[in-house]
C-alpha cells in the first residue's frame, strides 16, 4: 500500500494519509468481513444475515473512503 501510494503521488494531487489514519486499519478489518461474506455465502447462510454482512461492509467502504487525504509534494 505504501507503494502505491508513493506511486500515487506523481500522478494524482492528494493521497490517502496512511501514517496518521485508520486507512489500513479499515483496509484490514474490509479484508475480514469479506471473507465473511464469502463464508456466508458457502455455508448457506440466511439471506438476512448476508444482507447484514453485506451492509457493514458497505459501512467500512464508506468510512475508507472518508479517511483524511494529504496534498502530495508538488501537487
Amino acid at each position: 500500500m505504501r507503494q502505491t501510494n508513493r506511486t500515487a503521488r506523481r500522478a494524482f494531487p492528494w493521497v490517502f494519509d496512511l501514517e496518521n489514519s485508520r486507512f489500513l486499519d479499515l483496509r484490514d478489518r474490509l479484508v475480514a468481513c469479506f471473507q465473511e461474506i464469502q463464508a456466508a455465502k458457502a455455508g448457506r447462510s440466511s439471506p438476512l444475515q448476508q444482507l447484514g454482512l453485506k451492509l457493514h461492509f458497505a459501512g467500512l467502504l464508506l468510512r475508507q473512503f472518508t479517511q483524511p487525504m494529504q496534498q502530495a509534494e508538488g501537487g
